[in-house]
Formats: structure tokens, sequence, C-alpha cells
């Protein structure tokens, strides 16, 4: 399997074992900051094997916050029309700042009880 495909993979993966916490932050960030994008390192867990426990970090970058005028824009066309265009209650944005400093990016629906404002709600509920 090629670089590309095998990371695009482990981006996949982490997403879905990190799936709650994720969707949750999106909606938060979405609540406080407006549409957006949340943004993780790569780096945190790449070269990590699979299914290892790793923190990681995370920011949620809002259209016209302080961390979206620090990137000056989108990384591309497709992420801006993203940005624009999803229902933040029901998708998640995320890229991942890959080791060769690009982004990787991705557009995932949540079903039923995996949504977004679904695991922000459980999240809050939690944390009360």
């Amino acid at each position: 399997m090629d670089k590309p495909s095998k990371n695009r993979d482990r981006h996949i993966a982490f997403i879905q074992a990190n799936w709650d916490a994720l969707a949750a932050e999106c909606y938060k960030g979405y609540k406080e900051k407006g549409r957006g994008m949340l943004i993780l390192q790569e780096s945190d867990f790449i070269d990590k094997p699979v299914g290892e426990l790793c923190k990681f970090s995370m920011v949620f970058v809002g259209q016209g916050s302080p961390e979206f005028q620090a990137m000056g824009k989108w990384p591309g066309a497709k992420e801006a029309r993203w940005v624009q265009n999803y229902t933040p209650e029901e998708t998640l944005l995320v890229g991942f700042v890959r080791l060769d400093d690009g982004i990787s990016s991705y557009r995932i629906n949540g079903l039923a009880e995996g949504m977004p404002i679904i695991c922000y709600q459980r999240n809050v509920a939690k944390n009360n």
C-alpha cells in the first residue's frame, strides 16, 4: 500500500476510534466560533501502533477566528465550500496537518446517535 493510502486509512481509523470526542468538539466549536473545521496534528498518532492510546490536540478553527486569521484562508477551495455549506448538527469537518505540512481533510456525516449535536449533548450532560 502506498504512503498516501496508508495515511488516509490511518486518518479514517482515527476518526472512527475517536468519533464521539471529535463530533462533540466540532459541534462545541460551531456553537462558540461559528462555521469551521476541526484541525488535528497527524504527528500525534500516525507513527504509533494501531490501537495504542495516545494524547492528541485539536483546535476548532471558526471562520474569522484568530486561528483562521493565522491560517489566512482555508486549505483549498473544497474546504472553503464545505465550511459554507455543511450542516453542523450532522456533519464533521476534520483536517489533519500532515508531517509534510500539507492538510488532508474529511467531510463526514454522522448517523442517528453518532450525530455531532447528540455527541455534544451527551458530553455536556456527562460533565454536569
